[in-house]
This record gives structure tokens, C-alpha cells and sequence, in this order.
């Protein structure tokens, strides 16, 4: 499996939305029902959607992550290539 380097951007209150991130992510990649957190080695179920930037990139974009795992902000974190980022300006 591919994985990247993601930033942990923890929530910009210039992006807040009143419906949770998780639920934005699964609709735009077209997933239903419960998904696994996209942090390499970890099992537990996504909860939140998580603002990471990709690399060295500054765009924000959400993944699917534990609650554990999003509340790590700054923190560079390898994903799984499933996790298919999606750009926030997009949802």
C-alpha cells in the first residue's frame, strides 16, 4: 500500500461547517457506513474528519481519522492511501 505525510491542521474556524467532517468526506468520496482511520497502524474507527495538509502542500483537505488521532494538531502523521484526501474547498 501507498502511504503520505500528512500535517494534522487541527479546525480553521474559517472553514467550520454545522455537519460533522466525516460525514462531508464520505459523501464526497461516496462511502456509506463506518470506515477504519486512515493512520498507518491504527485500527480504530474513523470518528472525525480530519484538516491535513498533504506533504508540503498548504491546502487543506479532510481525512477520515480516530478521535485520538485528530486531536493531534501539528503532528505529521503517515496515511494510507485509501484515505483519499478531499481539497475542503471542494465539499
Amino acid at each position: 500500500r501507498t502511504v503520505k505525510q500528512v500535517t494534522n491542521s487541527g479546525t480553521d474556524p474559517r472553514t467550520y461547517r454545522s455537519e460533522p467532517m466525516i460525514d462531508l468526506w464520505k459523501d464526497a468520496r461516496g462511502v456509506s457506513g463506518p470506515v477504519k482511520c486512515c493512520v498507518r497502524g491504527c485500527d480504530k474507527w474513523a470518528t472525525d474528519g480530519a484538516h491535513v495538509r498533504v506533504g508540503s502542500g498548504t491546502k487543506i483537505r479532510i481525512v477520515p481519522m480516530c478521535h485520538e488521532h485528530n486531536m493531534q494538531k501539528g503532528r505529521t502523521l503517515w496515511v494510507r492511501d485509501e484515505a483519499q484526501p478531499v481539497l475542503l474547498t471542494s465539499l
